[in-house]
């Protein structure tokens, strides 16, 4: 596909700006004509506007937290196609999404995102189905040292537990390489937020660090939703890193690079593209 530019979509918001004057309508149409760009039009009518992929994307005409995940979902995914044009292998994560590997695909991308907000420059790697080379993406330390990172993505229908957490970061020690700086994205659902939901996960995590020098750190991130006033909600992305005390490879800098986190320079904001600046009252 060609490359959309920001000065496309800024004439394309202009075009329609006029026919949704609602910001909120018309930054569903942005997200969804991006989408389209890259998945087909088909596809969208499918998957967001039809729900065929079930919970995680879909359509839902009831008022507040649903219709805020929804869009802010849709919006979430074609902004970081959008700012990730120019990123080295995106075209492979974008067929996995398309072909319905929706879940891991889109982790990926977010790995991706969360690289970009620690200022380290990635790459998306295709897959290899080596042991010890087929992981997810490749990035940089300041001082060129490579990061192997792999994304992991556990579905909400999961039942958490110190297993579940301990199996998922020894499935990707085995995609991981020895020779270098490693990271594992683990994203995890919502709903395995209570009280007991940090013991389990960090001692799950501590349970791997005790038999493998592989993973060098752990990055768990999760999605919290609020309500904020009368049918309105918001999301907040939160993230917590685990350094493996026991890695094969240390780097001294790691929790702080991981730790220190902030907008992408050049990152296009599709709410500011629209003046719309959170997701409020729908």
């Amino acid at each position: 596909m060609n490359r959309i530019s920001e000065h496309d979509l800024r004439q394309f918001v202009d075009q329609h700006r006029s026919g949704l004057p609602h910001p909120l309508d018309l930054l569903m149409y942005v997200g969804e004509n991006v989408l389209a760009s890259f998945f087909g039009v088909e596809w969208v009518e499918s998957m967001v506007r039809e729900g065929k992929a079930g919970s995680f994307i879909r359509a839902n005409p009831a008022p507040g937290l649903e219709t805020s995940r929804h869009v802010d979902r849709v919006v979430s995914l074609a902004e970081m196609l959008f700012n990730f044009q120019g990123v080295p292998g995106l075209e492979a994560v974008v067929e996995r999404v398309k072909n319905n590997d929706y879940q891991s695909g889109i982790a990926e991308l977010e790995a991706g995102r969360f690289l970009a907000m620690c200022r380290l420059p990635f790459e998306f790697n295709p897959t290899t189905g080596t042991r010890g080379t087929d992981y997810d993406l490749t990035a940089w330390l300041r001082d060129g040292s490579r990061i192997a990172c792999e994304s992991k993505c556990k579905l909400e229908s999961t039942t958490r537990s110190l297993a579940t957490v301990r199996n998922a970061l020894n499935d990707a020690r085995g995609q991981l390489p020895n020779d270098c700086v490693t990271v594992v994205f683990l994203k995890i659902p919502e709903s395995w937020l209570t009280s007991f939901a940090g013991i389990d996960i960090r001692f799950g995590i501590a349970q791997a660090f005790a038999t493998t020098g592989r993973i060098s750190a752990v990055v768990v991130h999760w999605e919290q939703w609020e309500n904020i006033g009368q049918d309105g909600s918001r999301r907040r992305v939160k993230y917590d890193v685990q350094v493996n005390p026991n890695a094969r490879v240390q780097c001294t800098e790691l929790d702080v690079v991981l730790e220190t986190q902030g907008i992408p320079e050049g990152w296009c904001n599709f709410h500011k593209l629209v003046d719309f600046p959170s997701l409020g009252p729908a």
